[in-house]
């Protein structure tokens, strides 16, 4: 394998990034660290186990159209969290983040179906590859660092976690519910879409992945401002709050997903990270779901 080259650009988009990322942890004044550290195990495995792949060129209208949806969707997102209209919710992000978008991919290039479906990673891409195993392998060594992660976010112990009937029992569905819902429409999005389009626009992976997984936190922000307890009507705490965990969900997602050039890796990743935290909340008084 060849050591990607990386340009004066992309190192600025990385300084940037991670000037913002320990700002983020200095402000909150709390330990995210670990966040941090948690996605460089699966990145590296995923660098030895998956090819390196591409995203399949696209014209200029499907990067336009679509980036300008990203935008419109984020204002629908801020207007149901302020409660000003109810637009958004995880069942009807199938027809915002999923339909529309796949549309505009299909005609702004005139795809077939299995085309559109390709270009963006859920047809026909890796199936040489024994991708289902690997996926498997890769949730298998982040699970110690979700059930510390969970531990600490709802302050339960470990055992509760791991030797309860009640994870036996609900793990299961909350892992088929988070990939009938977020777990696959944000990655559809994110991913398949959006990081694509910024690859065909920039031609770096390094600031598509960056870009991406910014764009992904900032969707997050009106939730985090109207709705998460731990930053509710503080600004400042909500930008860092998502800066800390979904901007550094969003690195260990969009590497993934360049390494496997795959969307069902990262669907399931996704899914099996939310599936832990949503079984967690069973054992205190937190929802367990949380739009957004």
């Amino acid at each position: 394998m060849k050591p990607m080259k990386i340009s004066s650009k992309e190192i600025l988009c990385i300084v940037i990034a991670l000037f913002l990322y320990s700002f983020s942890i200095y402000i909150t004044n709390i330990d995210r660290v670990m966040m941090f550290l948690m996605i460089s195990p699966v990145c590296l495995y995923s660098i030895f186990a998956f090819n390196y792949g591409k995203p399949v060129q696209n014209n200029r209208y499907d990067n336009i159209i679509n980036l300008f949806w990203c935008t419109i969707y984020i204002a629908l997102v801020t207007l149901t969290a302020t409660n000003t209209l109810t637009l958004v919710n995880e069942f009807f992000n199938w027809l915002w983040i999923v339909i529309i978008p796949l549309m505009f991919v299909k005609y702004s290039n005139k795809f077939t179906i299995k085309q559109t479906l390709t270009i963006v990673g859920l047809y026909g891409i890796a199936t040489k590859q024994p991708w289902k195993l690997k996926t498997f392998l890769m949730c298998l060594i982040i699970t110690p660092f979700l059930v510390w992660s969970a531990s600490e976010r709802f302050q339960i112990t470990y055992n509760m976690l791991l030797e309860s009937t009640t994870t036996l029992l609900f793990f299961p569905l909350m892992l088929i519910l988070m990939m009938l819902t977020a777990g696959t429409t944000e990655e559809i999005f994110f991913r398949g879409i959006i990081q694509r389009n910024i690859y065909n626009a920039t031609k770096s992976q390094v600031i598509a992945v960056l870009v991406s997984a910014f764009v992904f936190a900032l969707f997050h922000l009106p939730w985090a401002y109207y709705s998460w307890p731990h930053t509710q009507g503080n600004f400042l705490h909500s930008v860092t709050g998502i800066m800390v965990e979904q901007f550094v969900s969003g690195l260990l997602l969009g590497i993934v997903f360049i390494r496997s050039s795959n969307l069902w890796t990262v669907i399931i990743l996704h899914s099996f990270i939310n599936s832990v935290w949503a079984t967690a909340t069973f054992f205190t008084d937190t929802p367990i779901l949380r739009l957004g």
